[in-house]
């Protein structure tokens, strides 16, 4: 709907290309992944957890997710620290908030 409107749009999948005919410029990036794998001795895991205000002493998960899924993803996390259902961990929602 709105790729005409664009400067650029990123696509994951060669696949995409074909469903936006009318963009004025498409960049294929890929789909990222994690090529090294960083193992983190305790003492940086602490430093890492203190400096994003976290508890060093509890595990933390992070969500995030994208596409469709991303508003229900993002309503559950709320919902869960609404009720205070992660009373054992700490949870970091990694999500793009946009204001109109």
């Amino acid at each position: 709907m709105l790729s005409t409107k664009t400067d650029v749009i990123m696509i994951s999948f060669e696949e995409a290309r074909n469903r936006l005919p009318k963009a004025n410029k498409i960049v294929l990036t890929g789909n990222p992944t994690r090529k090294l794998k960083k193992v983190l001795n305790l003492s940086e895991k602490i430093a890492l957890k203190e400096r994003f205000g976290l508890n060093p002493a509890k595990p933390v998960i992070l969500v995030f997710g994208g596409s469709q899924g991303a508003k229900v993803i993002n309503d559950a996390i709320m919902e869960m620290a609404k009720l205070k259902l992660n009373k054992n961990y700490q949870i970091l929602l990694a999500a793009r908030w946009k204001t109109i």
